[in-house]
């Protein structure tokens, strides 16, 4: 299949599905086993670390992707300063609220969803 066969998949996690000719390197961030410890407390500790943020007067995701010692600091200003470094062009477009909130509960329909399952006794 080459790929302007391919269907055009919604990300390119999909795409190097499909064709990973296409794709150099893959990171994928925030991904792990369905309801991996704390997911259930995803909503609660995203909603306090951009509190905690805002207090500081920082970026949201220094709290939410990187560790709360020195190390982390150091690594989240790193990163924050190149993607601040980034042309209006080349940089991420904000998020809207409504995706943000979606993103939330779909997180925690699957923790749901895994628990309902648990408690029938599927696996």
């Amino acid at each position: 299949m080459t790929s302007s066969e391919l269907p055009d998949p919604p990300g390119s996690a999909e795409r190097g599905r499909h064709d990973p000719s296409l794709v150099e390197r893959l990171i994928l961030v925030g991904t792990g086993p369905r309801a991996g410890q704390g997911i259930d407390r995803v909503t609660s500790t995203t909603l306090r670390y951009m509190f905690r943020a805002a207090l500081h007067r920082t970026d949201p995701k220094r709290y939410i992707f990187y560790t709360h010692d020195a190390h982390g600091e150091a690594e989240a200003r790193k990163v924050l300063a190149r993607l601040d470094s980034r042309t209006k062009e080349h940089a991420n477009t904000s998020m809207a609220v409504r995706s943000f909130l979606r993103q939330l509960r779909g997180s925690e329909a699957a923790q749901n969803t895994e628990s309902e399952t648990k408690l029938r006794g599927d696996t």
